[in-house]
């Protein structure tokens, strides 16, 4: 299996494992990255929003024909890129911890990576 295709199973599992795990579980996951779920009552609310939109992420990368590929992985690269600075804008407000900034942007970076990685090599013209 090309280096590629691992790349993308591991973003899907990545971003699969994520997803559901928000959507089930959005308080543990709140907490695991530092945040106060119980000072804010709409954050199993937003967080659910968040781990849908993971799930779904994953259901196309996985889904997706060799035509889709390179344009979902775009789509994914920039959403992770723009998690990462809301993660920046975020602790420069002062609004989350360096904890929860290094969880969050670390784990966005690394789904940049991986999606990078996913790309398939486009012929030289």
């Amino acid at each position: 299996m090309p280096d590629a295709a691992r790349f993308r199973q591991f973003l899907v599992a990545t971003r699969l494992t994520i997803g559901v795990s928000v959507l089930v579980m959005p308080r543990t996951f709140a907490r695991i990255l530092g945040i106060a779920s119980a000072e804010n009552r709409a954050l199993p609310y937003v967080g659910r929003i968040f781990g849908a939109r993971e799930a779904l992420m994953a259901y196309q990368l996985h889904q997706a024909s060799d035509e889709e590929l390179e344009e979902i992985l775009r789509q994914g690269i920039l959403v992770d890129g723009m998690d990462a600075a809301a993660g920046i804008a975020a602790l420069l407000r002062g609004e989350i911890s360096i904890r929860t900034f290094l969880m969050v942007t670390v784990t966005a970076g690394g789904a940049i990576a991986s999606g990078m990685m996913s790309r398939q090599p486009q012929p030289m013209t």
